[in-house]
């Protein structure tokens, strides 16, 4: 268990140069694919899970459950299988085969509801029963905390405390939080940009 967990976090930083067209900026990328679940969503289902068994929310044999439209499953998957939980996750209906056989081939329990909205409803009436722990990763502290506690040190390590701004996507806005609480305690002066897709947004 312990070779894939030390796998997680401490991913490279990398100078992006083709796309940077002023000779004056650096602008580097934290590589989170690297990580053994293939996304940065492991460092925040490694913390959730390690937490969680400390404070004795759960213990081995514990069932998880969570909805989740994606990396977050797959991560909480592999988690689960190496502590030795169970987990169910509840996932749109239009995601996509592979998602859903990567958390399968992990060892979760995968339903499929039609919209986000219905994944969420299910999930928390299924933990209010008592049988399962909801992970909760819109509102558990542990999600941003993952980057308190690696991501954000990482990259003041990194860039030998000179970066100036911190860019991040927001989805549980875990990562955004998380990063810029630590490096807003280093330096302040550092500015944190959140970015969101718009609806006409696609990925090609």
């Amino acid at each position: 268990m312990s070779g894939i967990i030390d796998l997680i976090g401490n991913t490279p930083l990398v100078e992006i140069t083709r796309l940077n067209p002023n000779p004056n900026v650096k602008i580097y990328a934290k590589l989170e694919g690297n990580n053994p679940g293939g996304s940065v969503k492991d460092r925040a289902a490694l913390n959730m899970v390690r937490s969680a068994l400390e404070r004795g929310d759960i213990k081995t044999g514990s069932k998880l459950i969570e909805a989740t439209s994606g990396n977050t499953g797959i991560a909480l998957a592999m988690i689960a299988r190496l502590f030795e939980l169970e987990i169910e996750l509840v996932l749109p209906s239009n995601s996509t085969k592979e998602r859903v056989l990567t958390m399968e081939a992990f060892g979760a329990k995968v339903m499929l509801l039609d919209g986000i909205e219905a994944c969420r409803d299910y999930a928390v009436d299924k933990a209010a029963r008592g049988d399962y722990f909801l992970m909760n990763q819109f509102a558990n502290k542990d999600n941003y905390l993952a980057h308190y506690k690696t991501t954000g040190p990482e990259i003041w390590r990194d860039t030998a405390g000179k970066i100036t701004h911190f860019v991040s996507s927001m989805g549980t806005t875990g990562s955004i939080m998380g990063n810029s609480m630590f490096l807003k305690e280093q330096n302040p002066d550092i500015e944190i940009v959140g970015c969101q897709p718009t609806e006409e947004s696609s990925i090609p």
